[in-house]
């Protein structure tokens, strides 16, 4: 089984062990709960009693992603976009960074960076609301 819990796991794990420890609950209720296996169920549980609540937040909680462009690319980016690209948008922007300067950056990336930067302001496509005519009248 895998946990298909989101936010707040921890923090039902965290009410389970307690549980599983005052012999509230058994820990075979508890895993089927959290939907994570027995055998994991066990390892969390003494882990849990070596450690306490520490022991149930994840290892990289509050560390920054591996896969995080650097910091200095970004800005480089950025700089060149406000130099030669400020009337693009982040699509083409992006195109023409890999083409001219050699800057590997993806569009999802570089958006999230100029609206961050206030570089560039998303607008929207406003389609006008058309009412549709009523059906003609007809027998049946």
């Amino acid at each position: 089984m895998t946990n298909k819990l989101q936010k707040g796991s921890e923090r039902l794990r965290g009410k389970m062990m307690k549980m599983v420890k005052r012999e509230q609950k058994t820990l075979k209720a508890a895993f089927l709960e959290l939907g994570i296996s027995y055998r994991q169920a066990k390892r969390v549980y003494q882990k849990y009693l070596g450690e306490g609540d520490e022991a149930l937040i994840h290892g990289n909680k509050g560390k920054p992603s591996h896969h995080r462009l650097d910091h200095a690319l970004i800005q480089q980016a950025l700089s060149l976009y406000a130099e030669k690209y400020s009337d693009f948008g982040p699509t083409l922007a992006q195109e023409k960074l890999w083409e001219r300067d050699r800057l590997k950056i993806s569009v999802s990336t570089l958006r999230r960076e100029l609206i961050a930067a206030r570089l560039w302001i998303p607008q929207r496509n406003s389609i006008e609301y058309r009412a549709r005519r009523n059906a003609r009248e007809h027998f049946g």
